[in-house]
């Protein structure tokens, strides 16, 4: 929501170049809540790859439950994960993606975590048998730490002894993975984790460095295509990231920008693409200013191509 009302504050000129470089991307932009949760919850072998190169474990399978929690009592705040599964083994994972840095997380992400292990106490046990609960977040900026040793990129949490660090137990554990920290510490994602990390971060720069060899991520990269959504997914998952009416006329216009099925692969590709875009927002009637902020070109370049194709 504040993502949205920020953009509904900009200037026009700023509003139209982001709504084109959003129109115009082949790819699922993965730090949107809505493709975060389209990727994974439709494709839980991507999730498993994901968890088992975070936490680097040998999870097999997940089981999704419903992201929101019962209340125990009416006035009890609202839960919500993003992500909630149960692997074969009965350890619960709670896969949380934060965009933008709030104050109180830390104690948004325990609070969800002791959530969780409350309601999953049977009531009337005798026991207190706890299943291991484990919160991932990914977080697009870098969380402010007191100590960081050199080339650490993702901070683990658990509940220890002060002066002896003898662990409590696994009942709960916290994971951050910060994508900007590990950005800045690898490099050309040569690590499954440095992989993800420029997967979130800039997909579309992934892929030009990998040039068609994915490997670990072939899958991936695959799904995060915005041509393999249906017409309907396309105005969800715009709409997620500003009003569908401020993107509607973009969402129409990207018909001719080459990220529907059936285009030909060619307006995909190089200057054939940058020309394409170009052609199609000025026959949608935008300015030749407000086309060259959105393609990252000068104001002469596009009068060239506009000029040519008259």
């Amino acid at each position: 929501m504040e993502e949205k009302e920020r953009y509904r504050n900009l200037p026009e000129v700023e509003k139209d170049a982001i709504a084109q470089r959003l129109s115009q991307s082949q790819y699922l932009n993965l730090t949107s809540d809505w493709a975060f949760k389209h990727l994974f919850y439709n494709h839980k072998d991507l999730l498993v790859l994901l968890l088992n190169d975070i936490l680097d474990e040998t999870i097999t399978n997940v089981e999704f439950r419903e992201s929101e929690l019962t209340k125990v009592f009416e006035n009890d705040k609202t839960v919500v994960f993003d992500l909630w599964c149960r692997t074969s083994d009965g350890r619960e994972l709670i896969v949380e993606m934060q965009k933008t840095y709030r104050k109180d997380q830390r104690d948004r992400l325990f609070y969800y975590g002791a959530s969780l292990i409350r309601n999953l106490l049977k009531s009337g046990g005798k026991t207190y048998h706890v299943n291991p609960v484990k919160i991932i977040c990914i977080m697009n900026y870098e969380e402010p730490h007191t100590t960081v040793p050199d080339g650490k990129i993702i901070f683990q949490y658990r509940t220890t002894e002060v002066e002896t660090g003898e662990l409590y137990g696994n009942q709960m554990s916290i994971y951050f993975f910060e994508l900007p920290r590990v950005m800045r510490l690898t490099k050309n994602f040569e690590s499954p984790v440095a992989g993800w990390c420029g997967i979130f971060r800039n997909i579309t720069n992934f892929v030009t460095l990998r040039n068609g060899d994915y490997g670990h991520f072939q899958r991936v990269v695959e799904a995060m295509t915005i041509r393999s959504l249906s017409e309907q997914e396309i105005k969800e998952y715009f709409s997620d990231m500003m009003t569908l009416e401020d993107m509607e006329p973009y969402i129409e216009g990207g018909h001719e920008l080459g990220y529907r099925k059936g285009l030909a692969e060619g307006l995909e590709k190089g200057e054939k693409e940058k020309v394409a875009f170009i052609k199609g927002l000025h026959k949608a009637g935008v300015s030749a200013e407000v086309i060259a902020s959105a393609a990252g070109q000068s104001i002469e370049y596009i009068q060239k191509i506009l000029e040519v194709s008259e």
